[in-house]
């Protein structure tokens, strides 16, 4: 996905180091959404893979990919992000004021550091001392402007949370009114959007945890007509697009990348050939999906 949706982190270990000099808040910061639900559904599939049920998932499977690329379309969404995981990361660590400091040339991204004494909520556990950073990535408009028009033409506000050990692994946020160009189109967005950066933040970040993953619930249309309505999805740490399938009360993963597609189930990982319609399991089992 275009700018910054590779979200390819490296590390943050001086994070707060960087943003303990900023100003002093008695607000108390905000508390970072639970995404535990949806983390563990990509972490770990319960659903089995087998001959009675590859076929309909294979075409859900296909269904969702081709549901889930018009996420690409949420280009502002990943603009706000990579200021928190691309290169424009440095700089938000050194912003050390409580006033909008700007991240682009164009002014259209910019951030805003809030330091508090109040202990910050992480999982049900109060740490000493924090803070939060906000990001602001201002919509370019219909008209595709380099000049920043928050009234105009809406904006992307995404919320980090700084604690002891470094940063929270949620970031969340909303899109407002948000007004732009893909490619030829007009595209608006409104909606909620919260990512889980699995390990990204931490000492290891190639860790087996660096898993991405996305949830919005809103709307984005796309020349007046309604192109999404929320989505959920996930960038493995190989780079694979992944998303969630239901099997009844069970799920599993298709993952997705330019050479090779499958499954995560409970039985194990499966590569599949869909020019053979066939998938096979990593310990040589295989299924066919042909029709």
């Amino acid at each position: 996905m275009a700018d910054g949706a590779g979200c390819n982190v490296k590390t943050v270990t001086n994070m707060l180091m960087l943003l303990m000099v900023g100003a002093c808040s008695t607000e108390a910061p905000p508390v970072p959404p639970d995404m535990s639900s949806i983390v563990t559904r990509y972490q770990s599939p319960t659903a089995f893979l087998t001959q009675d049920t590859v076929v309909e998932l294979v075409t859900l499977a296909v269904e969702r990919v081709e549901y889930i690329t018009r996420a690409e379309s949420l280009q502002p969404v990943f603009s706000a992000l990579s200021a928190l995981f691309g290169e424009q990361q440095t700089r938000v660590l050194n912003v050390t004021s409580a006033d909008d400091e700007s991240l682009s040339p164009d002014g259209l991204v910019s951030a805003v550091l809030e330091r508090t004494d109040y202990p910050v909520q992480v999982g049900g556990t109060s740490v000493d001392g924090g803070g939060y950073v906000r990001v602001t990535r201002i919509c370019n408009g219909w008209e595709n402007s380099d000049v920043p028009d928050r009234d105009a033409n809406g904006y992307i506000q995404l919320t980090a949370v700084i604690r002891d050990s470094g940063i929270h692994p949620v970031i969340w946020g909303e899109a407002v009114s948000c007004r732009y160009r893909f490619q030829e189109s007009r595209v608006l967005v409104d909606g909620e959007v919260k990512v889980h950066a699995g390990s990204s933040f931490d000492k290891n970040p190639d860790g087996p945890d660096n898993r991405v993953v996305v949830e919005f619930h809103g709307e984005v249309e796309l020349d007046g007509k309604g192109l999404l309505d929320g989505a959920d999805f996930a960038f493995s740490s190989d780079e694979f697009l992944e998303v969630s399938l239901s099997v009844g009360p069970e799920h599993l993963v298709f993952f997705a990348g330019t050479d090779l597609q499958g499954f995560r189930a409970a039985n194990g990982r499966w590569t599949c050939d869909f020019e053979k319609a066939v998938c096979r399991s990593d310990s040589g089992e295989s299924l066919s999906f042909s029709q």
